[in-house]
C-alpha cells in the first residue's frame, strides 16, 4: 500500500503487480484444467469391478506404495 502515498505517481507499478497476478491465476487455471481433464480421462476408463483392480486408485496413488507397484 506503499504506492498510495503519491498520488501523482505513475501507475506502472501497480499494472505490473495485477499483471504478475493475473499470471499467476492463469497458471493456476491451467493447472486445475489439466487436472480436470486427467480426472476425467480416469473415470471415462473406468470400468466398475473391485478396488483390487481400480486403475483410478492405480493412477492416483504415490510412488513406491502397493498400488503403484502393481
Amino acid at each position: 500500500m506503499s504506492l498510495t502515498r503519491d498520488r501523482g505517481a505513475d501507475c506502472g507499478k501497480v499494472d505490473a503487480i495485477a499483471r504478475e497476478h493475473l499470471d499467476e491465476v492463469d497458471r493456476k487455471i491451467a493447472d486445475l484444467t489439466a487436472l480436470r481433464r486427467e480426472l476425467g480421462s480416469l473415470l471415462d476408463s473406468c470400468a466398475g469391478g473391485s478396488i483390487g483392480d481400480c486403475n483410478i486408485l492405480e493412477a492416483l496413488a504415490p510412488e513406491g506404495t502397493a498400488w503403484s507397484a502393481r
